[in-house]
């Protein structure tokens, strides 16, 4: 393996005896301990620095003290996940604070989010295939601190069978912009269980978290070239602590359809997590995009396709409470409910 990848994680239990296994197998390599304080400030003053003065290769222990190590210029390329899709916390591709990142011709089946961002910068996906039973791609909702995201690109990319399409959620202090999410096929439906999410082919949603006061801001953020279907519609949600900024929805197709368990869970705008549980999940009527507290939201050239048999929560096509500067243009509907 060692003559394969340039570099290899060693994973385990504490005291499992890890370095010991690393160490024996490669005597010949320097030995660095990011446990030493002195050692892990010099790591994180200047990360490329740091790796420049190994070029003959080293074992870095306790290398999570330091993930700036390994985040920054990354390829993921031509890789196939295939987890266990009943259990959570099971995601395929995260990356944390990160930047300059390729994520391309991967294949990915996970339990919890095929592929999350949080708090990174320019990255890339394209010429992916996702199933989740969370979100198929989530950026945002971070915990760990507050940096801001940005200049992320999707393309050619197909989600199905998940349980939220693209969720882009602001919880914490940090903004996110400038993302693009192009040429996209989405099929999304309800889950049963705690799982997060109503079935949403698109959700944006900018509240405070659990513990959180202040929340960041999201803004210019562009989705074209969309085909969905889903038991539901498109969220788009900013709060009077942050309202989202100028989203475009262009050349967006999308089917609403009726569900096995649409009357049991369906006809609910769900917003977890959240830090006011009145927001987490409450009953409201499902138009085919719903958007609240948007100021710049341009629409152009959409086309609902309603199912038969639809519940009566399915009543308006578009709603707009609290937004400012909406622009409609070529809005098309098929017989309706």
């Amino acid at each position: 393996m060692a003559s394969q990848f340039k570099a290899i994680a060693l994973t385990g239990p504490r005291q499992s005896g890890k370095s010991t296994l690393a160490r024996t197998t490669f005597p010949d390599k320097k030995y660095i301990s990011l446990e030493n304080p002195d050692i892990r400030q010099a790591a994180l003053d200047d990360t490329r620095g740091f790796l420049n003065n190994l070029p003959a290769g080293a074992i870095i222990d306790e290398a999570q003290r330091v993930p700036e190590l390994f985040s920054d210029d990354i390829r993921v390329h031509g890789i196939s996940i295939d987890n266990d899709m009943s259990i959570p916390n099971s995601d395929g591709v995260d990356l944390y604070d990160s930047k300059n990142a390729v994520i391309s011709d991967c294949v990915i089946n996970s339990g919890d989010d095929a592929i999350a961002l949080i708090s990174s910068d320019n990255i890339t996906v394209g010429n992916c295939v996702l199933h989740s039973r969370s979100s198929g791609i989530r950026i945002g909702y971070n915990v760990f601190n507050h940096h801001n995201s940005g200049n992320l690109l999707f393309d050619n990319i197909r989600i199905y069978d998940s349980n939220r399409g693209i969720g882009i959620f602001q919880r914490m202090d940090g903004d996110m912009t400038n993302m693009i999410f192009s040429n996209v096929i989405i099929q999304t439906r309800l889950h049963t269980g705690e799982w997060w999410g109503h079935g949403e082919p698109i959700h944006v949603s900018a509240i405070p978290g659990p513990g959180s006061k202040t929340v960041g801001k999201i803004g210019n953020i562009r989705f074209s070239h969309v085909v969905a279907r889903a038991q539901t519609g498109i969220v788009l949600y900013g709060s009077a602590d942050s309202r989202l900024k100028d989203i475009t929805l262009e050349d967006i197709d999308l089917t609403i359809e009726r569900g096995p368990l649409t009357d049991s869970y369906g006809g609910n705008i769900d917003l977890r997590p959240s830090n006011d549980l009145s927001l987490a999940i409450f009953r409201h009527d499902i138009p085919a995009v719903f958007a609240h507290g948007v100021d710049g939201l341009d629409i152009r050239h959409f086309r609902v396709h309603w199912g038969p048999n639809l519940p009566t929560w399915f009543q308006q096509e578009a709603a707009f409470p609290g937004c400012t500067g909406v622009r409609v243009e070529d809005w098309r509907n098929s017989q309706a409910r």
